[in-house]
């Protein structure tokens, strides 16, 4: 079923929805909404985006301007997606794995557990390897055919990557009460312990850098490691959100999407951090990929987008309810705005969710702005004040 760009006025008010605006920054773009909004992972795969949502899988060929349900799973949450070679993986809660090619798809789980949820599917050489909850690392030889455990029984492991030959499992340790990292250099066969200066509570992601591994954990940021895992040291200099949710890496940009303070910058491998949120409402990132270069973020109120390819998310340009104070919410016929800061404005322009001029002229009175909108559609609108500092702010507005 296609979920054309119906942009309602109850879907905005459901969503917090928004796109790009008309200003002369890069910022985080809200795609079409999908049925279900909480979008718990995000993958790329032959050229189509995927999203595992509460409800099922969803395709998007597009870049997310209308999607597809391709799988249900009887409506179980998908908590991971993974890509190896011309297969797409898909982990629903206590579901094990699914194998998706060639539009066909099969579930691999055999002898896995029952009731097992798999948070990472990777394939090394000729060997399949899946992170669990609860039940270690698993290894088929076959593609799925069998299952054997292979190690960390018990853990909560929720990573897996390849760094050359060594195969890497961030995981939660119970009886240490405290984050791990898991070193394997024969296939799984045997693990060392390899997280040294690792202080968070819970190893949740691992990414690759150019020379080095990143780790992103719940509780203590972002940690580096230049010496194949053995030892960590921490790299969260400006990040004000220390539960990292997901990591990407991308041409020297490294990305961190956290539990409650939203994205995150880096471009010196982690060494400093500054919030990269323009225009992105949704502060919880679940899943980070890049796809052609641009990065996708699945949050709990859907897919969103940013365009990096110029230098940097802008920094004067923010979405800035705290500073501003508008009246009431949602308005019918007039909406005043008012600076908390006695911030001097320069000029206002309203946009629709489009960014598209609205022409409603305001009222501008000292650090006051009024709006009539009774002429407007329900929805929701932006207006973005240019500031005598030279930065711009940009704050929604319900209309009923």
């Amino acid at each position: 079923m296609k979920y054309s760009r119906l942009f309602s006025a109850l879907i905005f008010c459901a969503s917090i929805a928004c796109t790009t605006l008309s200003v002369h920054a890069q910022v985080w773009t809200a795609l079409t909404p999908l049925p279900n909004q909480s979008v718990n992972t995000i993958i790329e795969f032959e050229n189509a985006l995927y999203a595992g949502t509460g409800q099922g899988l969803y395709r998007s060929f597009d870049k997310g301007q209308s999607w597809d349900n391709i799988g249900d799973f009887n409506n179980r949450t998908i908590v991971n997606l993974s890509v190896s070679n011309s297969e797409l993986f898909v982990c629903p809660v206590s579901a094990g794995i699914w194998s998706f090619s060639q539009n066909e798809w099969k579930d691999i789980s055999s002898n896995l557990p029952q009731q097992t949820t798999v948070y990472s599917v990777l394939r090394k050489g000729t060997s399949l390897f899946a992170a669990t909850n609860f039940n270690g690392v698993y290894r088929s030889d076959n593609n799925g055919a069998t299952w054997d455990i292979v190690g960390l029984p018990n853990l909560d492991v929720r990573s897996l990557i390849v760094s050359g030959n060594t195969l890497l499992a961030g995981a939660l340790d119970f009886q240490a009460d405290r984050g791990a990292i898991f070193r394997s250099i024969d296939n799984g066969n045997t693990w060392q312990r390899s997280d040294t200066g690792l202080t968070s509570t819970f190893s949740k992601i691992l990414v690759l850098g150019e020379k080095e591994l990143f780790v992103g954990t719940l509780g203590g940021g972002v940690f580096i490691s230049q010496d194949s895992a053995r030892t960590w040291q921490p790299r969260s200099a400006g990040l004000t959100n220390l539960g990292v949710n997901a990591l990407t890496w991308n041409k020297g940009i490294l990305i961190a999407g956290t539990d409650a303070g939203g994205a995150f910058i880096s471009r010196d491998s982690g060494n400093t951090w500054r919030a990269a949120n323009s225009m992105l409402i949704p502060k919880k990132i679940n899943d980070l990929i890049n796809m052609n270069d641009i990065p996708y973020c699945a949050t709990n109120l859907g897919v969103w987008s940013c365009d990096l390819s110029a230098n940097s998310i802008d920094d004067d340009v923010s979405y800035s309810s705290s500073d501003w104070l508008a009246t009431p919410q949602p308005a019918m016929t007039v909406v005043n705005i008012r600076s908390l800061n006695n911030t001097s404005i320069i000029n206002v322009v309203m946009t629709d969710i489009m960014g598209a001029k609205v022409m409603t002229e305001p009222i501008i009175t000292d650090n006051n702005i009024s709006y009539q909108i009774a002429e407007l559609s329900s929805g929701i609108y932006f207006v973005q004040m240019r500031l005598a500092s030279g930065k711009t702010d940009i704050i929604p507005i319900i209309k009923q």
